[in-house]
């Protein structure tokens, strides 16, 4: 029976307000300046300096609420970084360029050009962003690609490409009626001279070189606390939805257009295999669903400590959402990936965030831009309360599914869970659908001993692929809702998922050790008793030592029961290489008694094994094992819930000899396919209790923890055939 995690146990937790953690303040802007932001940044003296659409450079004095500026005539400014000595780096439409005050007046008068060694043909769509700076002062600036709703002009700066249109064509967009007609021919977005579509690094003395390639409209850059560039990317052709890339030197993000400038590249990009081209490209670390999280991404920014947030994420901007939006990493092998977040939402902040600064008290200062397009105006001051809230500071992707760490424990209220994925095309084609978008089958959450993280158990981890998580209903102990509750993980790369089912990892247990781990102590050495259980008068006797008349052996091939053929001799049964049995009647709650006795040395093999279990309903097995002298991982020895708690002691006689399971069983309790209860194990061996009302945690299977799937409330008993001659003896039942 599928199980789809969805839990409607209990009642919905009020939702979050978050202007008990955040509030909003609109500062008041001069009436001189556009109120649209290119930039903004954290003076070392604590002054915001911002830069505006309209071409200004002012300071804001947070203390005073007083502007005063600083430069006029910026063309475009796009970006911003204050600078030890005063002076600020700002992104132009056409140049990086330095500003100084050098007489003390207050007032810019050196406007030093650090590079503008890159091409500017004039069309509208080729914005520059930028800059961010790494630990070694040099700067990173991203370059639109040129949009076909125009051409170029007769001025250009920069040799043109000579792959693609030729220029006297690409002149000719002002006559609009025949442009419509060839337009397709220059490709949705097109670079024609250097390096649209690029990222450029750039020295603190003005030396650039190309850093990556295949960009499209790059409206965001960071570098975070480990030097990492981080940079965000806006849906459009090649770019199915909007996307967050970490960026690395000379690797391909996706578009195309850009490889014109790759050295010895000969190639049209527009008639390269989309195969071909998936290939070369690196994946994007996050994604933002269109028109749901993010339509326009813009500058990701590292949240200072006392901002409330947790430690190496990132917070990014957006232009058309009234959002903002969390992104917290995880590394799979090798492969930086994660999730976004909705932050902010419903909280009033609006559309339109643009530029970010933090300052030294924790807040964050959003500077709004339009530009014509969705959008808004305006500076926002958001300054942390801090009052403690209850959000996801981790979601790891584990071999058994993901695992999502929370800020403070969670409270007793039952969660609601769903999870779905999907993926995107990639293509030429102007964005792109949600591609194969369906439910996820999984399993029910574990929640960890400390109550500070959940595990959702999911095995069909497809890569390429972005899972949402929906969780409702969930509040720390101190009853605070969660904020943030639409968790959208980016499947990179699953490389420990196909490790764990090489065996090489485990999930963790509630007690904190993995599955087999061979370092769990192991329990202490007891000696067992002498007797030997007869059943009751009320007794269902499964085996007398006479005939398996009780027992079948299941034909998966067939599909049916089979009279089962292992070997009785001197009142036992013996395991055959033929299939393992179970009884013909069903079984819940139980008393159960039940002999056993792994192989005798022989000269052959002086040392077995003796493997085999007891799988009560089926499916949770009580482990037989060789446990004399014969060491195993602690969670695999004889009277192992297996795979989950040793015994507590160790019991066992030596092989050969006979020895005794008493056990009382109660079958976990389902509500249609939600779990109500689990089910709990106590177990006497040889005399000595070894599982005292153990909590079993699901089914159980080889370096696997499985979760609870609904079942019949009575299941066979199973005997395992694990290829050693265990043999069986005394078996009888008493329903509870």
């Amino acid at each position: 029976m599928k199980f789809f995690l969805t839990l409607l146990l209990a009642p919905l937790i009020a939702g979050a307000d978050w202007s008990d953690y955040y509030k909003l303040e609109q500062i008041e802007l001069p009436k001189t300046v556009s109120p649209e932001f290119g930039g903004l940044a954290t003076m070392p003296d604590g002054r915001i300096a911002a830069c505006f659409h309209s071409g200004e450079v002012m300071f804001y004095q947070p203390e005073k609420k007083t502007w005063t500026p600083f430069a006029v005539g910026l063309h475009e400014p796009l970006g911003i970084v204050g600078n030890d000595d005063g002076s600020v780096t700002v992104m132009q439409w056409c140049e990086l360029t330095q500003l100084s005050d050098t007489d003390g007046d207050g007032l810019a008068d050196s406007y030093r050009c650090i590079s503008n060694d890159f091409g500017v043909s004039g069309n509208y769509h080729e914005f520059a962003y930028g800059p961010a700076r790494d630990a070694e002062g040099n700067y990173y600036v991203s370059l639109n690609v040129a949009s076909n709703f125009r051409g170029i002009f007769d001025h250009y700066r920069g040799p043109l490409s000579p792959i693609g249109m030729d220029e006297a064509t690409l002149k000719t967009w002002r006559n609009q009626k025949e442009w419509e007609k060839i337009k397709g021919q220059a490709g949705r977005m097109f670079s024609r001279v250097p390096y649209r579509g690029c990222v450029l690094k750039i020295t603190p003395e003005g030396k650039s070189e190309v850093f990556a390639y295949g960009f499209r409209s790059p409206n965001g850059l960071c570098i975070d606390h480990n030097d990492r560039l981080w940079i965000t990317d806006n849906q459009g052709d090649w770019l199915g939805t909007s996307k967050l890339f970490h960026v690395e030197k000379d690797k391909f993000y996706g578009h195309p257009a850009s490889l014109v400038w790759k050295p010895g590249w000969t190639r049209n990009p527009l008639e390269i295999p989309v195969e071909e081209l998936d290939a070369m490209r690196t994946p994007a670390a996050g994604l933002f669903p269109q028109g749901e999280l993010a339509n326009s991404p813009t500058q990701p920014v590292v949240p200072p400590v006392n901002f409330g947030l947790s430690a190496g994420e990132l917070l990014i901007g957006e232009m058309n959402q009234a959002n903002l939006i969390r992104f917290l990493p995880d590394k799979i092998g090798g492969a930086l990936q994660g999730t976004t977040i909705p932050f902010l939402a419903g909280s009033g902040i609006s559309n339109g965030n643009n530029r970010f600064t933090f300052s030294k008290d924790g807040s964050l200062w959003a500077g709004k831009m339009h530009y014509h397009w969705a959008g808004n105006e305006g500076l926002l001051r958001i300054t942390p309360t801090g009052k403690p809230m209850m959000i996801a500071d981790h979601v790891h992707l584990k071999p058994y599914g993901f695992e999502v760490h929370f800020s403070h424990p969670l409270g007793d209220e039952t969660p609601q869970v769903t999870i779905e994925k999907h993926t995107y095309n990639y293509s030429a084609n102007y964005g792109s659908p949600k591609v194969n978008l369906k439910p996820v089958e999984t399993g029910a959450p574990i929640i960890s001993q400390d109550r500070r993280s959940i595990i959702l158990p999911v095995t069909d981890i497809e890569e390429r692929y972005l899972y949402t998580i929906t969780l409702k209903n969930i509040a720390d102990t101190e009853g605070r809702p969660l904020l943030g509750d639409i968790l959208r993980y980016n499947v990179v790369r699953k490389s420990e998922i196909d490790a764990f089912k090489r065996g090489v990892s485990t999930p963790p247990l509630p007690s904190g050790w993995k599955v087999h781990d061979m370092k769990r102590p192991q329990p202490k050495v007891v000696s067992p008793g002498k007797s030997i259980s007869m059943p009751p008068g009320d007794a269902i006797v499964l085996f007398d030592g006479t005939d398996l008349s009780q027992w079948s052996t299941w034909n998966e091939k067939l599909k049916k029961a089979q009279k089962p053929r292992w070997k009785v001799k001197d009142g036992a049964m013996e395991i055959t290489p033929t299939g393992s049995i179970q009884s013909k009647q069903a079984f819940g709650d139980i008393q159960l008694h039940i002999e056993w006795a792994t192989p005798s040395p022989t000269a052959d093999q002086p040392k077995s094994n003796g493997n085999s279990g007891i799988f009560l309903m089926q499916r949770y097995e009580l482990q037989v094992f060789n446990s004399w002298e014969n060491e195993i991982y602690a969670d695999g020895i004889a009277g192992s819930i297996y795979g989950q708690s040793p015994p507590l002691v160790n019991a066992s006689r030596k092989p050969g000899e006979w020895q005794s399971y008493d056990i009382i069983f109660t079958a976990p309790r389902f509500d249609g396919e939600k779990l109500k209860s689990p089910a709990r194990i106590t177990v006497f061996h040889n005399g000595a209790l070894i599982q005292n009302n153990t909590e079993i945690l699901g089914p159980t299977q080889h370096y696997k923890r499985l979760p609870y799937l609904s079942h019949p409330e009575k299941q066979p008993i199973l005997l395992q055939n694990h290829g050693d001659a265990v043999r069986y003896r005394n078996i009888w039942v008493r329903e509870l």
